[in-house]
């Protein structure tokens, strides 16, 4: 069994092997037998382009063949040139090999001059000469996959839109003359223009006097345009060393990160430059770009960007006889960390802008950077960090951009809460910083609740409400709050030019200055005070516009400094619960408590008060026996002082003018009141110091 399977399997092998040998023979079954047509190649392009007028010298082709090698020499060329007469010319190269086979190629020849309209190409750098003419009769696209090369120091005449989801080369000197209503949208592809700083690439009017472009006076925004980068657009786009003349808007830009560098704009009718809700790819890609005469009227600005892509402009661009020499300033929200640079224009917000971004956010502004508001828009620093610091040679500037108006939110019927210009909330970051800041013409300057930013040499000015308003916070320290001025502030004699909760007021300085507004003095706000402190000599006066009470279950001890001014409104008063005053002034410099509003009462309580209820300055039964008040002048009070079973030091002060006693003390007050140097005049009851047991 075996041995026949042996031999069956003999058998097949050999009848195998017989059929290969006979296929072989034949030609049949062996491919590494069978002849291989010739291959040719193209030298240079497979569709070129060349001036009327040029001469024309044909690249040329190789050939191949895999049996007899080099075939270049047997090639055939058919078909001509003639460069004195444009339009298309097609040669043919052909060539067999010894077997018979055959193998062609083509090249097609664009002849041109101002007359010839391109077409959509065929394949890509179709239009690629130096110093020829072309017309765009017709819409012109270039898909994906194609490139469109306008050569250096060409002439295009742009008649029809072009449509790119290829590549657009411009070089260097090639100038472009479009027609109204007519545009270039790189909808999925590249642009790429390639001026230099001696040849520009121009993009200008083919109808003189007329704007190229899309758009109108009532269009949007997003309908007016020369050139747009659409949000698919590649953004390797870059354009440098161009010039954008007489479009509706130069360029309408909707794809972030492209660069723009060392381009021109001038005389358009909208705008230079618009991005939407987009801005360069960085500081450093987009550089030494310039604006000149851009806007048809004062409505419009040179350049459009959203403030979360401030950062990303260089601070090198030159703005010169536009209808607004600025930048205008679009969107709500900032969530860029950056540095905003110094222009020699004005960034104008034309929309509220809010630093935000709950992973924290830092904005930093370069000395000499100057902004404008519209309206009632404002910046605020919710979750973020915000870094003003100007120099004293060249401060940051907060101003309207509408002589005449208020800049910020709020208004007359407005919360305090809700007027401001520059807003920190209690989510913003404490190393916020203002220094050698301008803040002119706002609703109110800075309106805070965030505690413990540093403000410092700042100028407050001109503002309708206030210069700054602390809502239940104040500065950092005393150390970070110093030499601000406050010139002009107050609509009316309503408003004040600074306000502050009574528990921060140790953190002022005392170097602040006050120069010209409806009421020269500090507001103070606020009910308790709970950290302990000095209250700083001012020029002016801290009038409280609250009841104020020293209070806090661990102590805290407030500490005057001789020479301070302390005005109430009607009915409110000072008083020491669980604390310590220390209220010593001198003999030349007196600490002195009055009526804020002539011929009114300050403390609380009135004529039908029980004694015990009458009081502008009161030690309570807790106040810590150190309490002390010397050199102190107490006036217009419905009584001066009222000290409940407290031990208090009083000693050389003077009282004048109180609805009822000049010093009411209950319980063991009495035996630290030096009544001998106490000058007591025009006591409203004697006798002027009233003790009961």
């Amino acid at each position: 069994m075996t041995s026949a399977r042996k031999t069956m399997s003999s058998l097949l092998m050999l009848v195998a092997a017989g059929l290969c040998l006979f296929f072989s023979a034949c030609g049949v079954l062996d491919p590494a037998d069978e002849n291989e047509a010739p291959v040719i190649t193209l030298k240079g392009k497979q569709v070129d382009s060349i001036g009327i007028g040029h001469s024309y010298i044909d690249s040329g082709a190789t050939a191949s063949d895999a049996e007899d090698g080099d075939l270049t020499s047997a090639i055939v060329t058919s078909g001509s040139v003639d460069t004195s007469t444009a339009g298309k010319y097609t040669i043919t190269y052909s060539v067999a090999d010894s077997d018979g086979k055959t193998a062609s190629a083509l090249r097609t020849v664009w002849v041109v001059d101002n007359t010839i309209a391109i077409e959509s190409p065929e394949c890509p750098s179709v239009y690629d000469c130096t110093s020829v003419s072309y017309k765009i009769a017709e819409n012109l696209t270039i898909p994906s996959g194609c490139t469109v090369t306008f050569g250096a120091n060409t002439v295009i005449e742009v008649l029809d839109d072009i449509d790119v989801d290829g590549e657009l080369i411009i070089r260097e000197g090639a100038k472009l003359l479009v027609d109204e209503n007519v545009s270039i949208d790189i909808d999925n592809g590249t642009l790429t223009i390639e001026g230099s700083e001696t040849a520009n690439v121009v993009f200008t009017n083919y109808a003189p006097g007329k704007y190229w472009g899309r758009g109108e006076d009532d269009s949007y925004w997003y309908s007016r345009y020369g050139v747009v980068i659409s949000d698919n657009a590649n953004s390797n786009t870059s354009i440098k060393h161009c010039t954008f003349d007489s479009a509706t808007v130069g360029l309408y830009v909707e794809k972030d990160g492209i660069t723009i560098s060392h381009a021109t704009f001038s005389n358009n009718a909208y705008a230079g430059i618009f991005f939407e809700s987009c801005g360069p790819k960085d500081s450093a890609s987009f550089l030494n770009n310039s604006f000149t005469g851009v806007g048809k009227t004062a409505s419009y600005f040179p350049m459009y960007i959203d403030a979360t892509f401030l950062s990303r402009l260089s601070g090198t661009a030159v703005f010169n006889t536009n209808a607004n020499d600025a930048v205008a300033v679009e969107g709500e929200e900032i969530t860029e960390t950056g540095s905003w640079k110094k222009l020699d224009v004005p960034y104008v917000f034309r929309d509220y802008a809010t630093i935000n971004n709950s992973n924290g956010v830092t904005i930093t502004i370069r000395p000499g950077a100057k902004f404008a508001f519209l309206g009632e828009t404002y910046l605020a620093v919710n979750y973020g960090t915000f870094i003003a610091e100007g120099e004293s040679a060249d401060s940051i500037v907060f101003t309207n951009f509408e002589g005449g108006k208020y800049w910020g939110s709020g208004d007359d019927n407005s919360y305090w809460y809700s007027r401001y210009g520059i807003r920190f909330t209690d989510n913003a970051n404490t190393n916020s910083s203002l220094k050698y800041c301008v803040f002119d013409s706002a609703t109110a300057g800075v309106y805070s609740k965030a505690d413990g930013i540093s403000i410092s040499h700042c100028n407050f000015t001109k503002c309708a409400y206030a210069g700054i308003y602390f809502d239940n916070c104040g500065p950092k320290d005393s150390a970070s709050f110093l030499n601000n001025s406050f010139v002009e502030n107050g609509k009316t004699a309503t408003f004040f030019p600074l306000y502050i909760d009574a528990t921060y007021l140790y953190r002022m300085s005392g170097t602040s200055g006050f120069s010209g507004n409806a009421v020269d003095a500090v507001a103070v706000e606020g009910e308790e005070v709970s950290e302990t402190g000095v209250w700083k000599k001012l020029d002016v006066p801290y009038v409280f516009r609250d009841y104020a009470v020293i209070n806090n279950t661990n102590g805290v001890v407030i500490t005057i400094e001789p020479g301070a001014k302390f005005k109430f409104l009607d009915e409110m008063s000072l008083s020491v619960n669980n604390g310590t005053l220390i209220a010593e002034g001198t003999a030349t410099d007196s600490i002195r408590f009055s009526n804020y509003v002539d011929g009114k009462y300050w403390g609380n309580g009135d004529a039908n008060s029980y004694l015990h209820s009458l009081y502008g300055l009161k030690f309570t039964d807790n106040a810590n026996a150190n309490s002390s008040v010397k050199y102190c002048a107490f006036d217009s009070a419905t009584v001066a002082i009222n000290v409940d079973e407290a031990t208090v030091h009083v000693s050389n002060c003077t009282i004048s003018n109180t609805l009822m006693h000049g010093i009411y003390s209950y319980g063991a007050g009495n035996t630290n009141i030096d009544d001998a140097s106490i000058t007591y005049v025009n006591i409203g009851q004697t006798p002027d110091h009233m003790h009961e047991q």
